[in-house]
């Protein structure tokens, strides 16, 4: 620190200055479980009756619950593209009404039900 009369000047400085990288920080982990879901997630998909519901209720299902129950109509994960097809045009055939969000989210996200392979059992 150095004053001259009014005007003067501080200088802060440390030894050691680290960058850090964030190189994944775009790249977003999601992981639904779609295939493999564990007991509370299957209870709350069995609440919503998709066949039942108005129109309000139906725009207001979370997309993991279509493509969870899609999945149980389904009976099996898809493995073959012309299976992944069908459950897309599954998961399609579930849209009501018009301008649904959460039915194009989940056509949009048709292929977690069948990216992880491993370690998946249908219930």
């Amino acid at each position: 620190m150095k004053t001259y009369g009014l005007i003067g000047y501080i200088r802060l400085y440390e030894k050691y200055h680290g960058n850090i990288q964030r190189v994944f920080a775009d790249i977003q982990a999601i992981d639904l479980r779609v295939g493999n879901t564990w007991p509370e997630l299957e209870e709350f998909c069995n609440k919503y009756n998709l066949d039942t519901c108005d129109e309000y209720e139906h725009k207001h299902i979370p997309f993991v619950v279509f493509l969870i129950q899609a999945l149980k109509k389904y009976g099996k994960i898809p493995s073959k593209t012309s299976e992944e097809k069908e459950f897309k045009e599954l998961v399609k055939k579930m849209e009501r009404f018009e301008k649904e969000e959460n039915m194009e989210e989940a056509r949009n996200n048709a292929y977690h039900a069948f990216s992880d392979k491993l370690n998946i059992n249908v219930r």
